[in-house]
């Protein structure tokens, strides 16, 4: 999966906010990427960049109501998938090893139209034992 053949037709602007042991990290990525609409699915594409230290990855996320999946691809490969109090069990793929890792689903919001919107997906990821939460919000505009 790659935006080499697709027409990069949104800006993509993704806000994350991570807390473990009681620190509270954000991040801010603006990127260009693709929108559309298939179906009642919408699908986004863009590729991760260096500030984010994943630059030869790309993201496709998939928002079906209240359900987003996930699947970043590169050297880092992992899927997710959000739906509001739902649990899965996952393997994070990394350039150094394997992460076992389960991630629980808090709240999922999808306000997307054929123009853009915005996604909210409240979740939790416990990594040997210990919790980090985070908060995503993506908002999507056409250019």
């Amino acid at each position: 999966m790659t935006l080499k053949n697709i027409e990069e037709n949104a800006i993509i602007n993704i806000i994350s906010k991570h807390t473990s042991g009681g620190e509270t990290d954000s991040m801010e990525l603006v990127t260009t990427g693709c929108f559309y609409q298939k179906g009642r699915k919408f699908y986004i594409f863009y590729n991760e960049s260096e500030e984010m230290e994943m630059a030869n990855c790309s993201v496709m996320m998939i928002a079906d109501g209240d359900k987003v999946t996930m699947r970043r691809s590169g050297e880092y490969e992992l899927k997710l998938t959000y739906v509001a109090g739902e649990s899965e069990s996952v393997v994070y793929y990394m350039p150094y090893g394997e992460m076992n890792m389960t991630q629980t689903t808090k709240s999922v919001s999808c306000n997307l139209s054929d123009g853009g919107g915005t996604i909210d997906i409240d979740y939790s990821l416990f990594i040997s034992g210990e919790e980090q939460r985070t908060s995503i919000n993506i908002k999507v505009k056409r250019k």
